[in-house]
């Protein structure tokens, strides 16, 4: 049985940005991104330190009991792709995400 999504509120008086000040905010982000990774790449690794080499373990022990076996999966914020090769490797069809074009490069 599938659980539905319950919104308890929404708050129609918080301004939209327009649609040209979405788009400015998104190519800024993409521009940052793309500058640290150009700039820093170690900075996006998560293998870097302990702490999140034990998030991305914890990660993959949730998805140890699920058959990826032909699964398509998504990869949001892939990154360097760390977790996107583990889960290809797993069987897995992987469309990897990320808002850097630098960090799809790798």
């Amino acid at each position: 049985m599938q659980k539905k999504l319950n919104i308890i509120a929404t708050d129609n008086a918080v301004a939209q940005p327009q649609p040209s000040e979405r788009l400015s905010r998104r190519k800024e982000a993409e521009a940052r991104f793309d500058r640290l990774w150009l700039v820093s790449p170690e900075q996006m690794n998560p293998l870097r330190n302990i702490r999140e080499r034990e998030r991305l373990d914890r990660t993959l022990d949730i998805l140890k009991g699920i058959d990826l076996q032909s699964k398509r999966v998504v990869d949001l914020g892939c990154g360097g792709g760390v977790l996107s090769r583990k889960l290809r490797d797993s069987g897995a069809e992987v469309d990897a995400v990320d808002i850097s074009s630098n960090a799809l490069k790798l």
